[in-house]
């Protein structure tokens, strides 16, 4: 199990495209294997599209920082 993080950020360890999905595991505590199957699962069903799915990923990669190399006090 992995150290919870106090502040969300988007990763630079462990990222495949933005570091969304790290990010938001590194966060809660958990894989991000589980993140990332959540958002395939979300691009699967017909009330969310796939196209909302892919937005959604692109406004949490704006919105959330990246992660710096010095500690952030």
């Amino acid at each position: 199990m992995k150290r919870k993080i106090d502040k969300l950020r988007r990763a630079k360890k462990g990222r495949k495209l933005a570091g969304v999905c790290a990010g938001l595991g590194n966060f809660f505590g958990i894989d991000a294997l589980y993140i990332r199957l959540v958002l395939v699962l979300i691009c699967l069903f017909p009330p969310v599209s796939t196209l909302t799915a892919v937005a959604l990923y692109i406004v949490l990669a704006y919105v959330i920082p990246e992660e710096t190399d010095y500690i952030d006090v």
